[in-house]
């Protein structure tokens, strides 16, 4: 499971928002609780992977030659199904912002997702296509992504203070 969530991670992250490689596909139930680990795990600094763990996430690996590889890229996986779950090393303080990538049964699907999030967590806007919400002092960003024949979705999620 590892390196495949390792190589899936890549491959998305080296696709325009238009494309999508072989992607877990969540529940909306699954999506909402990944976005309330994020949310735990993250503070204004950097998100904390001690608390990511400690909810089951299980971070990838990649080795070459019997080694590890240190990458700029964590990739995390909790289950099938289960969103993926990705940090990038933005500043010197660890990451700052956790990034969930998931397909979806249908393009239809983002609306729904979108419902789910919007019962969950404070909705707080929209522009071009983008589903914005507060999560306490968390802001979540749900953008659709993939294509019409493999749809798809990304998720950030940042704390960036108090809430307003």
């Amino acid at each position: 499971m590892r390196l495949r969530l390792l190589l899936a991670a890549f491959a998305i992250a080296a696709l325009p928002a238009s494309a999508s490689a072989e992607l877990p596909t969540p529940t909306a139930g699954e999506v909402v609780a990944a976005v309330e680990d994020c949310a735990e795990a993250a503070s204004p600094q950097s998100v904390d992977t001690a608390v990511l763990v400690a909810r089951g996430w299980e971070k990838g690996r990649a080795e070459a030659n019997g080694e590890e590889l240190v990458l700029p890229l964590q990739v995390y996986g909790k289950g099938r199904t289960s969103p993926v779950l990705m940090l990038s090393e933005l500043n010197d303080k660890g990451p700052s912002a956790c990034m969930l990538m998931g397909g979806l049964d249908r393009r239809a699907g983002f609306e729904g997702l979108a419902s789910a999030l919007s019962e969950a967590f404070t909705p707080a806007g929209e522009s071009d296509g983008d589903r914005y919400f507060r999560i306490g002092p968390d802001f979540a960003i749900l953008t659709p992504t993939g294509s019409r024949r493999k749809p798809s979705f990304r998720m950030a999620v940042i704390e960036i203070g108090e809430k307003n």
